[in-house]
């Protein structure tokens, strides 16, 4: 497990800063050498605390994916990785967790805001006739309107008369 390679690195940089720091009283090693080890102590240190951390975290999420609060517990280190059935997990999943079925959907939410953006995107085929004025009495019967900057005659092109 990580927490115990940590402290083992952490045991072992002591001890080399406890040789370096004997070897500089003697005077076969440089003041140097005894910064440098204790650098390393304190760097060994914080990856201790990080991997302690790191656990924890992974405690948390095994509790999050079961759904069950587990209490205070310590993880056994395993020789190899267990066989795992996956037909019908992501089912029960689904249906114990809430959390899971609403990220579902709204990511399907998502999907529709997707789809109406690109819709937003597509040519508009808008038409709109003048109210009054030229327009409504143009002699076309009434058919004349502005789509986009063009003139458009939807009764065929002469007026009709």
């Amino acid at each position: 497990m990580a927490v115990d390679v940590s402290k083992q690195a952490l045991e072992s940089a002591q001890e080399h800063q406890r040789l370096a720091e004997e070897t500089y009283k003697v005077g076969m090693a440089l003041l140097s050498d005894v910064f440098r080890t204790k650098v390393y102590v304190e760097k060994a240190r914080e990856r201790l605390f990080v991997s302690q951390k790191d656990y924890e975290t992974a405690k948390k999420a095994l509790e999050l994916v079961v759904g069950t609060s587990l209490g205070d517990f310590d993880v056994v280190g395993i020789k190899e990785c267990p066989m795992v059935e996956p037909k019908g997990l992501k089912e029960t999943a689904l249906q114990r967790r809430e959390d899971l079925k609403a990220m579902y959907e709204r990511a399907k939410l998502f999907d529709e805001f997707y789809k109406l953006e690109l819709s937003n995107n597509l040519p508009q085929g808008s038409c709109q006739r003048e109210q009054g004025g030229a327009w409504a009495n143009s002699g076309y019967g009434g058919k004349t309107g502005l789509c986009g900057n063009s003139l458009h005659r939807a009764s065929g092109g002469r007026p009709k008369g």
